[in-house]
């Protein structure tokens, strides 16, 4: 399948620097009701430890059970753009919760969600994607993560153009040889 052997890796790359970046501000103390994973770790350390491969292979696969592979790569686009625009002062605490609540994976998938929502004129539905939710992430819990996602994003899904294609070309110039 060309790219999408060492794709989820490349990928889980860039998404783990985003959100180490993200919780730098939460170790430093702005945020201590957040601080803390359920288990005691930090949050801070809990993050740099994640194996961010994990979710995105799991991510694609399902994917590639529904869209094509052109698709797949798009959502996976679009989930980064939305992870880096999460990276703004007035959301770290939000972020730092919803970590802490519904854990990093459920946190990526469901980004991923709504990166398909947004991308896609069909899309594998709330329910198919609790086949790899993780966890506290099982039925009601899925809408609440999907709901603080977006009020997180204030509600706004758009993705410009220009962003989205440099965001893809990156993607691709990592992964094909």
């Amino acid at each position: 399948v060309g790219w999408c052997a060492s794709f989820p890796c490349k990928a889980a790359a860039s998404m783990k620097a985003l959100v180490v970046a993200l919780t730098k501000d939460i170790a430093a103390g702005r945020h201590p009701a957040t601080s803390n994973m359920p288990s005691g770790a930090p949050l801070d350390r809990y993050v740099a430890e994640y194996d961010f491969v994990r979710p995105m292979t799991a991510m694609c696969k399902f994917l590639h059970m529904y869209l094509p592979e052109d698709d797949v790569l798009s959502i996976v686009t679009g989930t980064l753009v939305f992870l880096r625009r999460l990276n703004i002062q007035k959301s770290r605490g939000l972020i730092g919760q919803m970590l802490v609540w519904f854990d990093v994976s459920n946190c990526l998938f469901f980004l991923g969600f709504l990166a398909q929502a947004w991308l896609l004129d069909t899309c594998v539905s709330l329910k198919q994607w609790s086949h790899i939710s993780e966890g506290i992430c099982q039925r009601e819990n899925m809408g609440k993560c999907v709901r603080n996602l977006l009020k997180i994003k204030s509600y706004r899904l758009y993705i410009a153009p220009d962003e989205f294609s440099a965001c893809r070309s990156a993607l691709l110039r990592e992964t094909r040889p």
